[in-house]
């Protein structure tokens, strides 16, 4: 039987790629000055990816184009010794440490990346799982190749995840109402050295807290450039998070932001607020999400230190789990 996305989660997989939903909480400095993240959006373009068999057999890997290749488990260190071997152009690695036990802790990964300079985009994903790349318990997901594009480098990126999925990341818990909890980063030439990339990167709540993340980001020698961490337990999320702002599907799962419940202006920073009274008259929204999460943005322009700046990155590792 051929597979149809849900109304509700094809909204969300748009959303995320059209840049449609009011306020995504990048706001690097080099991008937050534009305006609004739309100017830098995902357009929903894709370049086709290779799909490999799974990790236990034997694949051949692509010379120069992008691929996907799952791992048993969350061993970094081996996956990156796989990658170092074949070469592989700054992989992003998707790891879920959930033990097997059972159904409804699967990941579904939604990332990808727009190309400033060709203003085209791509996206980590198989072709079968609604623009989402699945991730299941225990077990590690290396992309790579996605971003070598000849060429100086210009990509802006996100990544979010959902869980209680299955594998064809249907009946997400959220899925309706993305996006979620990101990961952001900015990767480019580094202006005047056209041999050395860049990276800026940061995790966000503004759009609401829906996943604990711990994100490094390596340099050549696999040294931490740069690392952030989001652990709340649903304890502290229930005592926390306003009931108003509770993000629940039967259970709760996470904590809204203000701009999410609301999707008033003065929240999002958008509109009227952004263009005819500036961001400065945009008033700090969502404490109670910088409390539970000091490492992430909690509203558009919260700064306070949470953007790292990374010289010759050589991998990224992010580690997602949900809130429990």
């Amino acid at each position: 039987m051929q597979f149809h996305m849900t109304a509700a989660l094809a909204a969300a997989v748009m959303a995320f790629f059209a840049g449609q939903a009011q306020a995504q909480g990048a706001y690097l400095e080099s991008i937050r000055h534009s305006g609004n993240w739309d100017k830098h959006n995902l357009k929903g373009e894709t370049t086709p990816v290779m799909l490999l068999k799974p990790a236990e057999e034997t694949v051949e890997i692509p010379k120069d184009g992008p691929f996907i290749k799952t791992f048993n488990g969350t061993n970094f260190k081996e996956i990156m010794r796989f990658a170092e071997q074949h070469n592989v152009d700054l992989p992003f690695v998707f790891s879920n440490p959930a033990p097997n036990k059972g159904k409804g802790e699967g990941m579904c990964v939604l990332a990808g990346a727009s190309n400033l300079n060709q203003d085209t985009s791509v996206s980590f994903k198989r072709e079968d799982t609604n623009g989402m790349l699945y991730v299941p318990q225990n077990t590690s997901a290396l992309c790579g190749n996605f971003l070598n594009a000849p060429g100086k480098k210009s990509y802006n990126g996100r990544v979010q995840v959902m869980f209680g999925c299955n594998e064809k990341c249907e009946k997400c818990a959220g899925a309706g109402e993305a996006k979620h909890t990101l990961f952001e980063w900015m990767y480019q030439t580094k202006p005047g050295h056209e041999d050395v990339e860049e990276m800026y990167s940061n995790l966000s709540n503004v759009d609401g807290y829906s996943a604990n993340a711990n994100v490094t980001v390596y340099n050549k020698t696999m040294g931490a450039l740069s690392f952030r961490n989001i652990n709340a337990t649903l304890d502290q999320v229930k005592k926390v998070c306003p009931r108003s702002n509770l993000w629940k599907e039967g259970n709760v799962f996470g904590c809204k932001s203000d701009c999410k419940l609301t999707g008033m202006e003065k929240h999002c920073c958008v509109g009227e607020w952004a263009e005819r009274f500036g961001p400065k008259a945009c008033r700090e929204s969502s404490n109670f999400l910088a409390e539970l999460c000091p490492d992430a943005y909690s509203w558009p322009y919260g700064d306070n230190g949470v953007v790292d700046y990374n010289g010759a990155p050589k991998a990224v590792h992010a580690i997602f789990t949900p809130i429990n």
